[in-house]
């Protein structure tokens, strides 16, 4: 009887267990939407999923949705998602790209003012989108002509072709959630006639002429759908029979897996999918949506799916696997669960296991972040470009930190947090009193830090760190008879040495 935890045989690959990453929308893409080393440091963090879907990702210029989003359309993309591929191969793990078509959920103001397409023209309702002008509404799309369904077809195959040079091991088809592909499905946001329109069989022909073209390119391809969801504004008034039609027809493709969504995000459409799904679909079944590990392990164990997609749990819990095996407790992602466009958050989550012999802190997600991103906003690592001989005495252990400049312009700030991404968010520390500093030491700092905006810059630095973990136990100690001014001097420090806080 197969578990969470057992083996599996996708296409090539061998995947060690059925505990699949779900494709997550980060907006963490570079400029030009060139994927960066924040998004491969964030992938191969999840190396341990049986598989890691990646976010959505353009498939052709021109039709951005989420203004950050990556795209795999140019050679730029292409090098920049090699990075990702690379780093999660050499953590053991298996990936394989989103290639996607944002349709009506594209704007004009991320991409250069053209108006969207669709099947129809008709504009997602109730919702805003992000722009570099603010939320803005959805604007009426423009019904894309037969004769230019062409050049969508070699956009997506293009995108599978690119994917497959960038070192992924296969391709998901975004078929889902209110954009292109899933428009044409749905009769909601479908109302053309013609050979794209009108019975499924019609609505349904774009997205088989995608995957045949995909499969031409691509040795391992999937395909995600979600019948139910009304995000985007999105309905089908026969959803069951729709994902009766395709689960017959999927099984005259090449397909690796079928990833179905089970449910509605917003709530508002209700039915099972999944019954009709496993059926008649004779291939790897996967679901995906509001599952707890008790839940995906019966539904394995009972056969009703071959594999669990997780989404949100893998945002705070990069060892997911780890942590279900164990049993042990989830840490619960930051929210909203995607990052707002053009925010660059930190991948980094603290993992279940710590080396042997190192105590343990508990340290809070937000002082974590705020932390590891300075560090990978540099695009390269800090350097000591100088070094005073005339040190105040009483630093802590990660005194010389203090004193070490950077290439980026962040001076000692990034040279701290190095140390500080290893024993705070790596939650590594010797001894809770060596933190912070000694008493008395305040009034040298202050003078030291008349000699040069390094230091000053270092100081403001530790005293946003102290004052955020005022609240979290066994952080930045002092000894016992400073415990009760400290919050007093905290504040006059830093109103002397800035102003205001950092």
């Amino acid at each position: 009887m197969p578990s969470l935890f057992s083996p599996m045989v996708l296409g090539a690959l061998e995947l060690p267990n059925r505990i699949w990453m779900a494709p997550l929308t980060r907006c963490r893409a570079e400029d030009g939407h060139v994927p960066g080393p924040l998004m491969a440091e964030y992938y191969a963090q999840r190396a341990s999923a049986g598989l890691i879907i990646a976010e959505a990702t353009m498939a052709m210029e021109g039709h951005s949705a989420f203004w950050h989003e990556p795209g795999i359309h140019s050679q730029a993309q292409l090098e920049g998602w090699r990075l990702t591929t690379e780093a999660v191969h050499r953590a053991g793990g298996r990936i394989v790209l989103q290639i996607w078509h944002g349709g009506r959920a594209c704007h004009p103001l991320l991409n250069g003012g053209r108006v969207p397409v669709a099947p129809s023209p008709i504009a997602i309702s109730g919702d805003e989108v992000h722009t570099p002008e603010g939320k803005q509404p959805y604007v009426v799309p423009r019904e894309l002509g037969d004769d230019e369904i062409p050049a969508i077809v070699e956009g997506f195959r293009l995108a599978a072709r690119n994917a497959m040079a960038a070192g992924f091991d296969g391709v998901e088809v975004h078929g889902a959630n209110g954009y292109l592909l899933d428009e044409f499905l749905r009769d909601g946001s479908n109302h053309r006639s013609g050979p794209y329109g009108g019975p499924i069989a019609h609505r349904a022909r774009l997205l088989l002429e995608v995957l045949e073209a995909v499969a031409g390119e691509a040795p391992l391809m999937g395909l995600r759908l979600s019948p139910l969801n009304s995000y985007n504004a999105m309905a089908d008034s026969d959803p069951i029979g729709l994902i009766t039609w395709l689960a017959r027809r999927l099984n005259d493709l090449p397909l690796a897996y079928l990833h179905l969504m089970r449910g509605d995000l917003l709530g508002r459409q209700q039915g099972d999918v999944l019954s009709p799904a496993r059926e008649h679909y004779r291939g790897v079944l996967v679901s995906n949506m509001g599952y707890d590990a008790s839940e995906a392990e019966a539904a394995i164990a009972a056969g009703g799916v071959d594999a669990v997609a997780f989404g949100t749990a893998f945002l705070a819990n990069p060892d997911l696997p780890e942590r279900f095996r164990r049993g042990a407790p989830l840490t619960p992602p930051i929210r909203p669960p995607s990052t707002a466009p053009g925010r660059r958050g930190t991948p980094t989550t603290p993992a279940l296991r710590r080396p042997e012999g190192r105590a343990q802190v508990s340290v809070s997600q937000q002082n974590c972040r705020a932390a590891t991103a300075m560090r990978a906003s540099c695009t390269s690592g800090p350097r000591p470009l100088h070094r005073s001989t005339s040190r105040p005495r009483g630093l802590s252990p990660w005194r010389d930190s203090v004193w070490m400049s950077s290439t980026c312009g962040r001076v000692s700030q990034l040279a701290i947090t190095n140390t500080l991404s290893e024993r705070r968010c790596g939650l590594l520390r010797s001894s809770p009193s060596r933190w912070g500093l000694s008493s008395g030491s305040s009034s040298r700092l202050l003078k030291s830090a008349k000699a040069g905006s390094s230091l000053r810059t270092a100081i403001s630095f530790w005293i946003w760190l102290n004052r955020a973990c005022s609240t979290v136990p066994g952080c930045f100690l002092r000894s016992a008879r400073s415990q009760s001014n400290r919050p007093r001097r905290n504040q006059r420090l830093s109103s002397r040495l800035l102003g205001s806080s950092w």
